[in-house]
């Protein structure tokens, strides 16, 4: 600066002896962090980090901060309360399914956490992973993953009034039948699941299997429609992660296939918006520092499953009366004056807990577990419901009152 005549020496020497002190913002003063951290990842890959650090770009995402708060405190608080049955984080997603927009995400219960037990490694054997986005990993879904089975099977020519069989059966056709045996002659893995309640009811609606999520009828009802479309209606339905047909077999349908939080909840806001599929949107709106528009939320729907395929599996989720004989009349899925639809699902050895539930106006997902796999004491009706339970009674006075249409 000196040698192109901006500066004198004497300047240049003043400026030189000068201290500079760099202001630090700590880190927990970014809010709604885990959803900041998506949109920031979001843009790097698409943009580039050197762009973005020129383009002076201005930011409009679709997150509705209050709720984002209700999230967090509920997600927080509750998992602290489950904490005796060996829960110890969880994850909450809100999304609009009438335009997409991602109103909240809450991807573990504390980002400005320590990773817990003390001395764990992260990544390895924490029960707690702070900054892990629980709602973007890939987690075994449970019987959650039925409804999107069963609505194939609607496609292909069952209805809520369907008779299917809950009967004891090997599925393996090389395997003794009365299931006494693991493996068949050739080394492969028998296989006859079992019921949550260890029992088989017989001939049973499947308005009944699924509202009291019974395992062998949804294996019979998987085997009939077939794991190619089944894997088909899912990708449809927005699930990214089922790719490697070769994995997977009956067991997809009691949440064999590891999926994304976020994905099922954008795939139960179809059920929820009469069978139309829209766009993931977690940003209204980007202008760079001319005030130039370089990307706006997408609006777009079309449809993925008959309007009456929805309202059936509308129907049947929110019928607390088909799902009684297993939850009972007054669990955490029935929230009184509000219609809800709601799923659970749980894994083997209740490793995951699920809950994703909605009205036509929003749709809430929630996961609960340990980072590193650590089975919890209970399965999601007690862990994952609670926590749904807890922020839908709290947001839906919020939303429009609005009811399911009826199948017709």
């Amino acid at each position: 600066m000196v040698g192109e005549g901006y500066l004198t020496k004497a300047e240049a020497e003043t400026a030189k002896k000068e201290k500079i002190n760099f202001s630090y913002q700590p880190l927990t003063t970014i809010k709604a962090p885990h959803f900041v951290m998506f949109v920031k990842d979001y843009l790097e890959k698409k943009y580039g980090d050197e762009y973005l650090t020129q383009a002076g770009l201005k930011v409009i995402t679709t997150i509705d901060y209050g709720l984002q708060q209700i999230a967090e405190e509920t997600v927080k608080t509750k998992v602290a309360e489950l904490k005796y049955l060996n829960v110890n984080n969880g994850g909450l997603v809100a999304v609009n399914p009438k335009n997409g927009e991602l109103l909240a995400m809450v991807g573990s219960k504390n980002f400005f956490g320590e990773s817990s037990p003390k001395g764990c490694n992260p990544g390895v054997n924490c029960h707690f992973d702070p900054q892990v986005n629980v709602t973007v990993s890939e987690r075994q879904p449970g019987s959650a993953f039925k409804p999107i089975v069963y609505v194939k099977a609607f496609e292909m020519g069952y209805d809520t009034n369907t008779i299917l069989q809950d009967t004891f059966t090997e599925f393996n056709p090389n395997c003794p039948q009365d299931g006494s045996a693991e493996k068949d002659r050739y080394g492969l893995d028998c296989y006859h699941p079992h019921n949550y309640d260890g029992i088989f009811k017989g001939p049973i609606s499947l308005r009944s299997a699924l509202g009291q999520s019974r395992n062998v009828p949804a294996v019979k009802t998987l085997k009939f429609v077939g794991l190619d479309n089944a894997l088909e209606k899912a990708q449809e339905m927005g699930i990214t992660t089922l790719t490697d047909k070769n994995r997977y077999g009956l067991s997809l349908v009691l949440g064999g296939g590891e999926v994304k939080l976020l994905e099922m909840a954008y795939a139960f806001s179809i059920f929820a918006n009469d069978g139309l599929k829209v766009p993931v949107n977690f940003i209204k709106k980007i202008e760079d520092k001319d005030g130039n528009v370089i990307e706006e939320e997408k609006q777009w729907n079309y449809r993925v499953v008959q309007a009456q395929h929805a309202r059936e599996m509308n129907d049947i989720l929110s019928d607390n009366i088909a799902r009684s004989p297993v939850f009972g009349l007054n669990s955490s899925l029935y929230i009184p004056n509000w219609q809800t639809a709601v799923k659970t699902g749980t894994t083997q050895n209740n490793v995951d807990g699920w809950c994703l539930g909605y009205t036509p106006s929003l749709v809430a997902g929630v996961w609960v577990g340990n980072n590193d796999n650590t089975p919890m004491a209970q399965s999601a009706l007690n862990v994952a419901a609670p926590i749904w339970n807890a922020f839908m009674v709290q947001i839906l006075p919020k939303f429009p009152k609005q009811e399911f249409l009826k199948p017709y």
